[in-house]
């Protein structure tokens, strides 16, 4: 059928522009917040199970040395490698979920879907609360986390606020004149083919 040899193509350059988006964090029009280095500290400390704020180590040079602690988040910043780290500076939102975006083309509807088809319902509640921006209230059993990693959190500040980093919406609304042109374009010329056939 015409309508889907025009639309499948332009699904899979949409979802490899989501892809790309992924990386780059963001539309080049709707650049992504990067995710607080502070959080991502937290995370793989808790990947790693590490949760003992300090240890006791010698600190100064050599014949005037002292004991002294030393917090989670030296430790940390000594025991990465270089190439960790930059991954932690710089790795971007949802690249983990990369790998479940698609595409789909219903040729009963003469329909097409591209982004995360049919997802779970957690992860598109996930997905949804993501990309409209949400504020969490910090638990104190947050608090004594963040504490226990040297990275204590104010007595001021009650919710840990996650910033919008929509995908789907800005990438069709980017890409959308340039995919009804393909699709016309592909449409015609398999017309045009079957007709010279």
């Amino acid at each position: 059928m015409a309508i889907g040899k025009a639309l499948q193509p332009e699904g899979y350059r949409l979802r490899r522009e989501m892809s790309d988006a992924i990386d780059k964090g963001g539309v080049s029009t709707n650049k992504w917040p990067g995710i607080n280095t502070q959080a991502r500290w937290m995370t793989a400390a808790r990947k790693r199970g590490w949760i003992k704020n300090w240890r006791m180590v010698w600190r100064g040079k050599k014949g005037n040395k002292r004991r002294g602690k030393e917090y989670w988040s030296e430790r940390f910043r000594k025991t990465i490698s270089a190439s960790r780290a930059r991954q932690l500076q710089t790795a971007a939102p949802f690249a983990k979920f990369k790998g479940g975006l698609r595409y789909d083309y219903d040729k009963d509807k003469t329909t097409m879907e591209v982004g995360f088809v049919n997802p779970s319902t957690p992860f598109q509640k996930i997905l949804e609360r993501h990309a409209g921006g949400f504020s969490t209230p910090i638990s104190a059993k947050a608090r004594r986390f963040a504490f226990a990693m040297g990275l204590p959190i104010s007595k001021h500040k009650h919710f840990f606020n996650i910033p919008a980093r929509p995908l789907v919406g800005p990438v069709w609304k980017m890409e959308e004149s340039q995919s009804l042109r393909n699709i016309e374009q592909k449409f015609l010329e398999t017309v045009n083919d079957a007709l010279a056939a």
